[in-house]
């Protein structure tokens, strides 16, 4: 009874938790000022991470923990797309479930591509970030 208890209360607090941080769970698709169109089961191609260390700064597992450098150049399928007014967040299962910071992730090329295609944008193309 008391496992069934501890798990119920970490059920529905890590439900909020994601709730929290990444706000509600959109309906695809994501369209990004720029025209780019992101929707549930698209292909993501990561780029290289940013960070001294090589691991990715705004692509996160769980929010806290970046993800490695070892996904760099690898693929992911969009699980969903979550956010609210302000910021927007893709979902994937890289191993496990990371989270995007997608507009900041392109800008600074941990995004390369999405469906097989390159994105050879620059900050200036995804300023002001969502329609």
């Amino acid at each position: 009874m008391k496992l069934f208890f501890l798990l119920l209360v970490i059920s529905i607090t890590g439900t909020y938790g994601q709730s929290a941080l990444y706000g509600e769970k959109l309906d695809s698709p994501l369209t990004l000022r720029n025209g780019l169109v992101i929707v549930v089961g698209d292909t993501i191609h990561f780029g290289k991470g940013t960070l001294p260390n090589g691991d990715f700064n705004y692509i996160t597992r769980s929010g806290k923990t970046p993800l490695t450098r070892q996904w760099c150049g690898r693929y992911a399928i969009v699980q969903a797309i979550r956010g609210n007014e302000r910021k927007k967040y893709i979902v994937v299962r890289a191993g496990r479930t990371a989270v995007i910071d997608i507009t900041a992730a392109i800008s600074v090329a941990e995004i390369v591509g999405i469906n097989k295609s390159s994105l050879t944008l620059t900050p200036v193309h995804i300023r002001g970030d969502y329609r």
